[in-house]
């Protein structure tokens, strides 16, 4: 404001960027957090016998016991019921229902390697049971596959099996 003695005695933009707190908050953050993960990896041995650390610990378990913090718990439950998310067992069975009905991982029929992604046509052939069904019920399936095998093969800038396949 005019007639107002500025911080520092920077312009009125400057001080209008004081007033906002950001400035105090990027300090917390780097004197409140930053510097003690600075300290526990450089001295963990010294860090963890500070006494005022196992205070503190015990305070945040306190703290974490109230529930207070669960709040992350109820948003995630509200999105869960919002996009209509399942569990992995309603997908592929328990790992009892997929030992019954022989769909226990094989690691020697990924001939990649696992984590590896295929394209479906080399893929399909050797695939789990249950998603070479989903590859009958639903053939858009296999563009999605594909689509994320291209995507990763163009990040690595290489072709990732010896031979092209289209779908």
């Amino acid at each position: 404001d005019k007639g107002e003695e500025s911080i520092f005695g920077a312009g009125p933009g400057l001080n209008n960027f004081y007033k906002t707190g950001l400035l105090g908050a990027v300090m917390l953050t780097i004197l409140g957090s930053i510097s003690w993960q600075l300290v526990a990896s450089a001295f963990p041995i010294a860090f963890l016998n500070f006494p005022l650390t196992y205070f503190l610990l015990r305070l945040c378990l306190l703290l974490e016991s109230t529930g207070l913090c669960n709040a992350a718990w109820v948003i995630a439950a509200i999105h869960k019921k919002i996009s209509g998310f399942k569990r992995d067992e309603y997908y592929i069975g328990t790992a009892e229902e997929r030992a019954k009905q022989a769909l226990e991982d094989d690691d020697d029929k990924i001939p990649l390697g696992a984590g590896h992604i295929v394209k479906v046509p080399n893929f399909a052939e050797h695939a789990p049971k249950k998603l070479q069904q989903l590859i009958e019920k639903d053939p858009s399936s296999v563009k999605y596959i594909n689509a994320i095998y291209t995507d990763v093969e163009s990040q690595h800038g290489k072709n990732l099996t010896t031979e092209v396949l289209d779908a």
